[in-house]
Parts: C-alpha cells; structure tokens; sequence
C-alpha cells in the first residue's frame, strides 16, 4: 500500500506522528516541599519522519523537493504503510537527505530514491 501525505505519494514513511496527550507544566516553589504540576493543555510532540521516494529521473527529484517545501505550514491527511490514517497533521519542516541514484531499476522505472526528512506536528485536540 502506497504511504501519503496530502496528495504526495511515498514508497515508505514511517515512523507515525506522535499522539496528543495532556502537557502539564511544573509550579513549584523553591522552600517548599513536594512537587505541583498546571495542566497546560492537550496537544502533541512534533515527530521526525522520513520518507522514501522513487523518481524516474534527476527532473522529478527537483519537481518532488519543490513540492514538498510548498507543503509547510499547512495540514494533510497522514497515511502510512499500513493504510492507518490520522488527520489534521501539519508540516513544520521538510529537508532533503540523500539522493542515491539506482543502478538496478527495481521497480522498474526507478533510476533515484530520494530520501527527505519532516518534521510533521499532530494538530488533533482528542
């Protein structure tokens, strides 16, 4: 099953975005004894993913990188190897890895892999 990111396609993206949670914030007192936490909110951590894709030539590796520095700052649709998908999910960053050029095309077709990393922030409030 292909992996997705909004409408871009992946031949791997992994690992999955991080979950929200409650987020508490410490208020102690110094000459206090014990410990107190505020609960701030509910919200996520943001997740490094890395993503694998299969381009046919050096043109479409540059097509890919211009359109997935076109995705940050907005939200997508998030859905990986195994068809599970999660929503709302916003692209903080993205930033190319490696370009590995293919001396044996499998699949066929493929002469680059392009390898890029994301940092992706789960926007879900449940």
């Amino acid at each position: 099953m292909a992996s997705t990111l909004g409408s871009e396609s992946f031949f791997h993206i992994g690992p999955v975005p991080h979950m929200p949670g409650y987020v508490d914030s410490e208020i102690t007192r110094p000459g206090v004894a014990g410990i107190a936490f505020q609960e701030v909110g509910f919200r996520a951590q943001p997740t490094a993913v890395q993503t694998v894709t299969l381009c046919a030539n050096a043109a479409a590796v540059g097509t890919n990188l211009t359109n997935y520095s076109a995705m940050q700052g907005s939200l997508y649709t998030f859905v990986n190897d195994l068809g599970l998908t999660w929503y709302n999910i916003k692209v903080v960053d993205v930033s190319m890895v490696h370009v590995y050029p293919v001396v044996s095309s499998v699949p066929s077709g493929t002469a680059y892999v392009l390898i890029c990393r994301w940092t992706l922030l789960n926007t879900n409030a449940s």
